[in-house]
């Protein structure tokens, strides 16, 4: 048979919606911990998690504004140059994402 990236692109599909789930159900207690995303006082590992979580909403793509300061981990770099990079498959895998919803847990 001809190998595709069917099954790793549907577990990855299935962990951006579980990732996106847990961001959006959690954001209110990292705000009571860590203030607004705006105002800068998160810790690197959140600033990461709401790029990886705001490309989640633009079909897996890098979608930064300018004013986004630039985040790292995972041995990954992301600015607002690299708008439009697809980083899901590409950079982050289902396990990945996993290991992130974790770490960000950990970090409220």
């Amino acid at each position: 048979g001809v190998a595709t990236n069917a099954v790793a692109e549907t577990l990855e599909g299935l962990a951006q919606a579980m990732f996106t789930g847990f961001w959006e159900e959690n954001l209110a207690a990292i705000e009571v911990i860590h203030g607004k995303r705006k105002a800068g006082n998160w810790p690197a590992v959140l600033k990461f998690a709401a790029v990886v979580r705001d490309a989640m909403s633009h079909g897996g793509t890098i979608h930064m504004f300018h004013s986004v300061q630039p985040v790292a981990h995972f041995g990954l770099n992301y600015d607002a140059s690299m708008n439009g990079r697809k980083i899901i498959h590409n950079d982050l895998t289902c396990a990945d994402i996993f290991f992130l919803m974790l770490e960000v847990d950990a970090a409220f």
